[in-house]
This record gives C-alpha cells, sequence and structure tokens, in this order.
C-alpha cells in the first residue's frame, strides 16, 4: 500500500463489536474494548477512516520490502475474475472468485463477489486480472454465499485524503 502505509477494514481495529462477538471473544457486553495493532515490531497509527465504507489507513514504522502503491480499479463488470489474498490467524490463503454486483448495506453501497470467504478475511485485498486493487474485504452474507468488498474508489479517496504529504 506504499511505503509504511497499510489499508484494512475499519472494523478490524475500531474495537466497535457486536456484543454476541464479544461474548464469543470472552468478553463482557459491556465491555469498552481497545484495539492496538503491531507491524514489524511497533505500534502502528491510525491515520484515517472511513466508516461508512468500512475502512481504515494506518501507518506503521517501517516499510515492508515489498510494499507498493498499487493501481485501483474504478468500475467492474460482472463475472470479473478476482484473486483475493488473506492471512487469517497467520494462514496463507489466496481465493478466487468473480464479481457478482453491488450490494447495499445500510443505505451504503458496497460491491459483492461469488468468492469462499470465512472469519479472518476482513481487511484482505481483492486484485483483477491486472493487478488493480478492486477492493477490500469487509464481510461475508452468508445467506446469499456472497463476500462484501469497499470499492477500490474508496480506498482509494482514503489514501489520498490522510497519507502524510498528502494536500489538505
Amino acid at each position: 500500500m506504499g511505503p509504511r502505509l497499510v489499508l484494512t477494514a475499519y472494523h478490524v481495529v475500531s474495537g466497535e463489536l457486536a456484543d454476541a462477538k464479544k461474548m464469543l471473544l470472552g468478553f463482557e457486553k459491556s465491555d469498552e474494548l481497545e484495539v492496538k495493532v503491531f507491524a514489524f515490531g511497533c505500534q502502528a497509527r491510525l491515520l484515517g477512516v472511513d466508516k461508512e465504507a468500512d475502512l481504515a489507513l494506518l501507518e506503521v514504522c517501517t516499510a515492508s520490502e515489498n510494499s507498493f502503491l498499487p493501481s485501483f480499479q474504478s468500475t467492474i463488470i460482472k463475472d470479473e475474475k478476482l484473486l483475493l489474498i488473506a492471512r487469517p490467524h497467520g494462514e496463507r490463503v489466496l481465493g478466487y472468485g468473480t464479481f457478482f454486483g453491488t450490494y447495499n448495506f445500510n443505505g451504503i453501497d458496497y460491491w459483492s463477489a461469488r468468492i469462499a470467504g470465512r472469519d479472518g478475511f476482513s481487511g484482505s485485498p481483492l486484485y483483477n486480472e491486472h493487478g488493480e486493487l478492486v477492493g477490500v474485504f469487509s464481510g461475508y452474507d452468508w445467506s446469499q454465499k456472497l463476500a462484501v468488498i469497499s470499492p477500490a474508489a474508496r480506498a482509494q479517496k482514503l489514501i489520498a485524503d490522510f497519507s502524510p504529504g498528502s494536500k489538505p
């Protein structure tokens, strides 16, 4: 995501969990959760969020050897092939699927894809066949078997608005 920048799902770093999820993890419903994110041995700094699109931009202390600023795909067509790269609980997972269509959740437009999803995929990038970022995995609708994706255009705007050196 460029030197020292990490893009993820907002709900991953917010600590704002549903009561049922808190209890599943061993917390009380009333517990206030504080999330600290570490990368490369130091704590990441939250630069900005787009809560509606479920996106968060973090700055880490050291650039990854493989860091890059991706190209962003702003439009997409039904059945376009997608690649998901995830690290749920330390595993390395590649998933393949296809774009399905728009997905409206609480009045916000997301994208959706026919791709297998599971706990721990949130915040993972999805790319097209040209290596362009299509979006960020936000959730999974089990009833429709669809991955819910925060569109790349929202991610691109978040990076432009909040990355170090960006214009106010």
